[in-house]
């Protein structure tokens, strides 16, 4: 199958009964009405790591926005949570090893989140970019018909690299379906998506 008709993995496929019925069970548990609560290690864990770290790396950039900072943290207790629930730990009592993986997520999310903070994009960027990709487009309709034209014309033309001219093929075949270019044909994929 194709990896983006996958978004769950596909349990008929599994050759090995014991993991398929594990996986079922941890999927089929129900945790309505649980009330799982965290042990003292996890309250210290969590305020001295939300601490250091705010101190550290997350001040600088997000100084205005410190409640983004509190919420992102927060989200660690859920993953937690999850993380006791997939190791299949016995209780309702959240230990710090599971925390631990949690405030690790947290982290990633805060990170991702920080890029984009820093990225800047601006209305003008994407106007600059949206004007570049109605370029692109115009130059593959008007020389697609000649001799020579592929990729390689279209790397010289906007000085891409191969990569680059086929990330633009997706997007454009995503967002403009009334686009047509037998350069879709290099993407290797089927029709559509």
């Amino acid at each position: 199958k194709e990896f983006n008709k996958c978004g769950l993995y596909d349990l008929e496929g599994f050759s090995d009964k014991l993991i398929e019925k594990q996986i079922v069970e941890i999927l089929e548990k129900t945790v309505e009405g649980c009330n799982f609560t965290f042990n003292a290690e996890c309250y210290e864990l969590y305020m001295e790591v939300f601490d250091v770290l705010w101190v550290r790396q997350y001040e600088k950039f997000m100084y205005e926005e410190k409640n983004y900072y509190r919420t992102y943290m927060l989200e660690a207790f859920k993953y937690a949570v999850f993380h006791h629930l997939i190791h299949q730990k016995s209780g309702l009592v959240v230990d710090a090893d599971s925390l631990e993986w949690a405030i690790k997520v947290s982290l990633f999310m805060l990170n991702s989140y920080q890029k984009f903070i820093t990225s800047k994009i601006t209305k003008d960027d994407v106007i600059i970019e949206a004007d570049r990709l109605k370029r692109f487009m115009q130059f593959i309709n008007d020389n697609e018909s000649k001799s020579g034209f592929g990729v390689r014309a279209v790397c010289r033309k906007f000085s891409m690299k191969k990569e680059d001219v086929l990330t633009n093929l997706r997007a454009i075949r995503i967002h403009d379906r009334k686009f047509k270019t037998r350069l879709f044909d290099m993407l290797g994929e089927k029709n559509g998506v």
